[in-house]
């Protein structure tokens, strides 16, 4: 079936966008190798995209503190993910993240879109994920939430090394 889905969740992950100058790169190195091959556990959510004009991280908030201080620029917003389980259709599912995305758009929330080869990801800005959830099940699709911690947002909880480094909100 072209619109099945197997299960949206709202989850835990506390996320940031980041940019990382390339002329940072051998400084973080070890970093991400630590975050790519050596997560602290199993559930976590990590993703670098590389093109020829930049470096995009999507990390969560514990992981900032491990990079060398003024190596990232960091969204000043901080993100949910919403996982898009699209079990045995896969690749094949159609129409599915387009009526969920739309629905978001009606409402003028934004998005930010990672995907693997098994799972989607939608991620909301953290002070919107209320509405999203809202805005997707009134759309007829179920979400699932996970024990969302309930903390507020405030650029004071990141690293020290962050505070004084340059920050835009996507």
């Amino acid at each position: 079936m072209a619109n099945e889905i197997s299960s949206v969740t709202a989850t835990r992950y506390k996320l940031y966008i980041a940019k990382l100058d390339k002329e940072n790169l051998k400084k973080c190195a070890y970093t991400l190798m630590q975050l790519l091959l050596f997560p602290p556990s199993q559930s976590h959510l990590f993703s670098l995209t590389e093109t020829s004009e930049e470096i995009s991280l999507v990390l969560e908030e514990w992981a900032l503190e491990h990079f060398p201080p003024n190596t990232l620029t960091i969204a000043n917003c901080r993100w949910r993910a919403l996982s898009v389980d699209l079990g045995p259709s896969g690749y094949s599912g159609t129409g599915v993240i387009n009526k969920m995305t739309l629905a978001l758009a009606n409402d003028k929330i934004n998005v930010f879109y990672l995907s693997t080869a098994t799972t989607d990801f939608i991620l909301v800005e953290e002070t919107k994920l209320k509405s999203a959830v809202s805005s997707i099940r009134i759309s007829g699709i179920t979400i699932q939430e996970e024990e969302i911690e309930k903390d507020s947002f405030s650029l004071s909880k990141l690293p020290q090394q962050f505070h004084d480094s340059p920050k835009v909100c996507i």
